[in-house]
């Protein structure tokens, strides 16, 4: 795996979803190797052999593969991505110079394609990972990056990159149909592959965090959103609908967690704007490890994605609905992929939705979170990802 633009181990959800796969295709047998950033004072290679106490599961234990890391320094210099994906192409030549490998998966991001371009050279089939629409993604990180000059060079990028792979997936139907009619892509070359969850880990049973006894919330109904809080979280939007939401369900509390401190501090002071200081509740940035302790003492949890729809397949869904929590989210069709409204969650108008309604719904339909689980136990499972992930494999060794 060629995935220089993450920082590994990291406990953020780019770096989860290479670490399942990881896991998983050791549990099936498979060696790994993986590229990416390290955070300072790790060794350049690492070889990790996972274990039980590496899996809170406690279900696969007994793994016959491994996972080599090759560290990239990421380096504290501006403008540093062309750095870091020169210095991983190199690790790839040297690797499929000198080890024999089956596959190149490359982790894309925009400007890289260095998997591709070793693929290309070495006659190893290349699979293309998307996990989002990069150009509509860096557009939101800065001014420079949502230029029109930016973004002509970056849709002629992916343009040449994305068809060059052997096979390529997204994370769901929206994101490819956008790949294809954007970017150029060959629909016969790319399939869906969702992200998956750690069922073992994300289930009602098991201990708590304290969360109602930390914010003295014990006699009140729980609203609860997991995240980074950026902007395209809709964090924002829904503490502006959380007054009218109140006036319908007076005893809800909502929870923000996670978040940098600047970020926490926006909201804090929004929150107390709109009225409602005394009703939101913040635990800051947590551990991705407490996160289904935090989770076991939700009533209900939320999704307020903006109406742009940037086809994600979200983690937070995912992990809510394994968690038997009842899910109200923004009706998108990329969100229509995962929740059927009205059975195993509640899906709420873009524009014009009635949060408090759909919470209301969400609260009083006692069956919906077990329907919930049972849909990510048939479709949304890590294990469930990654044997999809192997049959693409196979496909692109056929292909070359």
């Amino acid at each position: 795996m060629v995935a220089p633009s993450v920082m590994f181990p990291e406990d953020v959800a780019q770096s989860i979803h290479q670490m399942e796969f990881a896991r998983n295709l050791n549990s099936m047998g498979h060696d790994v190797n993986i590229i990416a950033r390290r955070p300072k004072g790790s060794p350049p290679t690492e070889v990790w052999r996972w274990t039980s106490s590496m899996d809170p599961g406690g279900y696969r234990i007994d793994y016959d593969g491994e996972t080599t890391l090759h560290r990239v320094r990421p380096g504290e210099i501006p403008l540093k991505r062309p750095f870091f994906t020169k210095r991983a192409k190199s690790i790839a030549k040297e690797l499929t110079g000198s080890t024999s490998f089956d596959v190149i998966h490359d982790r894309g991001y925009l400007f890289g394609g260095a998997g591709i371009k070793v693929g290309q050279r070495s006659g190893l089939p290349s699979v293309l990972q998307i996990d989002d629409h990069w150009i509509e993604t860096e557009a939101r990180a800065s001014m420079i990056t949502s230029t029109t000059f930016y973004k002509e060079k970056a849709l002629s990028w992916c343009k040449k990159a994305v068809p060059a792979a052997t096979q390529s997936f997204t994370i769901s139907t929206t994101l490819k149909r956008k790949v294809v009619e954007e970017w150029g892509a060959d629909p016969s070359k790319v399939v869906t592959i969702p992200n998956g969850v750690d069922e073992t880990r994300f289930r009602k049973e098991g201990d708590t965090w304290g969360l109602r006894d930390r914010f003295g919330l014990q006699d009140s109904r729980v609203a609860i959103f997991t995240g980074a809080i950026g902007p395209w979280h809709g964090t924002d939007r829904f503490i502006n609908d959380l007054p009218s939401v109140i006036q319908e369900i007076p005893d809800l509390q909502a929870v923000i967690v996670g978040g940098s401190d600047n970020a926490v501090e926006e909201l804090r002071k929004q929150a107390a704007s709109v009225g409602i200081g005394d009703k939101v509740h913040f635990t800051g940035r947590v551990s991705h490890e407490d996160v289904p302790k935090i989770l076991r003492e939700a009533d209900v949890a939320v999704a307020p994605y903006p109406p742009e729809d940037l086809g994600f397949c979200p983690f937070k869904i995912l992990e809510y609905m394994a968690m038997e929590i009842p899910t109200v989210a923004t009706d998108l069709p990329s969100l229509r992929e995962i929740i059927n409204d009205g059975e195993d969650g509640v899906l709420v108008d873009a524009h014009t939705g009635q949060w408090g309604l759909a919470m209301l719904i969400a609260l009083e339909d006692r069956m919906m979170g077990q329907r919930a689980r049972e849909k990510i136990l048939s479709r949304f499972t890590w294990r469930r990802s990654t044997e999809a992930l192997l049959d693409l494999y196979e496909t692109a060794q056929v292909s070359v």
